[in-house]
């Protein structure tokens, strides 16, 4: 659990760039050296952070594909994110299970 917190901090680092798919396999690779058999915390990479250019660059590789495994079906349900319309939840909004 505690590993899980130091990567989703790993977001809002201003620093933290993934320029290539490389760098994102390395990090998906050190979060799997130090937790042999948790999932990537994927909710750590889909909720609001405050690096957006690293959480997008995150996304663009994973979703293109990696070498290794990312489990998109199991990850938590994501809070809405308040102040975007539809947050309050409505059908075809940002509210939980939906796309932001």
């Amino acid at each position: 659990k505690e590993w899980e917190e130091v990567f989703s901090l790993m977001f809002d680092l201003p620093e933290l760039r993934l320029p290539n798919k490389k760098s994102v396999e390395a990090l998906v690779a050190a979060f799997k050296y130090a937790q042999p058999k948790a999932e990537f915390p994927l909710e750590a990479v889909l909720r609001l952070r405050r690096n957006t250019t690293a959480q997008l660059q995150f996304i663009k590789y994973a979703v293109h594909g990696l070498s290794v495994t990312l489990n998109w079906f199991e990850h938590k349900p994501l809070e809405p994110i308040m102040g975007l319309p539809g947050a309050e939840g409505g059908p075809n909004t940002a509210g939980p299970g939906n796309c932001w």
